[in-house]
């Protein structure tokens, strides 16, 4: 429902305004409260300060807040050479980052079945999150299983002798990781697993 709503806000509203409009028509301070054109006239009334201020909100959100919300909108982003740019906010960009130090590839969760042995092919590099040209997050990407497969690095923790290897579910790296799913048509980032595991 909220993603229909954030779609169609718009419409959503004029349509409201519109209605609001036509029942204010018929309403008269002669008639009695219990008449339905005051209790519609109030719901009305109420729907369209809930959308305006629902609407404030998303506008004056965070930067990282709404690329975050960009990303998960994966029809709405065009490509060029360098850069991914959301069409609706072009200021939101995606594009590599210059880096001085080479990034760590071969790290636990890379080993195994998936080609942490191959000497060629595995990498990592950093894509930026930009607004207006100012970098928002750089996120860590790793290319393995010998240049087969990539994935945002995911946070972890220690548990007992092992860890385990996870995204927070609010974060712009999993964003960034279902954006990269979708634009592949798989995700490098599920079935991970040591060999013989």
């Amino acid at each position: 429902m909220k993603g229909f709503i954030d779609s169609h806000l718009s419409l959503a509203k004029a349509v409201l305004f519109v209605v609001f409009g036509v029942v204010a028509v018929f309403v008269d301070i002669a008639r009695p409260l219990t008449h339905w054109t005051w209790p519609t006239f109030i719901v009305l009334a109420l729907l369209l300060v809930a959308l305006e201020i629902y609407q404030g909100r998303r506008e004056n959100a965070p930067p990282l807040t709404k690329f975050r919300r960009y990303l998960l909108d994966f029809g709405g982003w065009e490509k060029t050479d360098t850069t991914d740019y959301y069409v609706a906010d072009p200021d939101f960009t995606i594009s590599s980052v210059e880096q001085d130090i080479p990034l760590d590839y071969q790290q636990e969760w890379t080993r195994g079945e998936i080609g942490y042995h191959y000497q060629t092919g595995n990498a990592a590099y950093h894509t930026g999150a930009f607004k207006s040209g100012v970098l928002l997050h750089k996120i860590h990407i790793v290319i393995f299983d010998g240049g087969k497969k990539s994935a945002v690095a995911p946070d972890w923790e220690a548990i007992g002798r092992g860890r385990i290897y996870f995204y927070r579910s609010d974060s712009i790296d999993y964003a960034y990781q279902r954006y990269l799913a979708q634009e592949r048509g798989k995700d490098d980032s599920r079935g991970i697993r040591k060999s013989g595991s």
